[in-house]
């Protein structure tokens, strides 16, 4: 089995299932995949939108006023991802 490469990762472990766990990985361009939470055995895992949630507190928290976007990322992006983010943040550069 290969290794994918990205930038984040959430592993998900079922205890009554360990060592095995679920990875799901994605990029900074990419959403954050929805994942099912484990409950107790036998009982329905809800789905997890982590994405959701993260964009109704940044908006809910005026995140946009307190971060610096002029400054580099911290950590560094990738050379590529730089320029992508670059291009984002332009496109939606508040009007005055």
């Amino acid at each position: 089995m290969g290794v994918t490469k990205s930038d984040y990762r959430i592993v998900v472990s079922h205890s009554d299932r360990r060592p095995s766990a679920q990875l799901y990985a994605f990029g900074v361009r990419h959403a954050i995949p929805s994942f099912p939470v484990p409950l107790q055995t036998g009982e329905e895992e809800p789905m997890l939108n982590l994405q959701s949630i993260l964009e109704r507190v940044y908006e809910r928290g005026r995140y946009h006023l307190a971060i610096d976007y002029t400054k580099p990322a911290q950590p560094p992006l990738a050379p590529e991802d730089t320029d992508w983010a670059a291009i984002l943040l332009a496109e939606h550069k508040p009007k005055n």
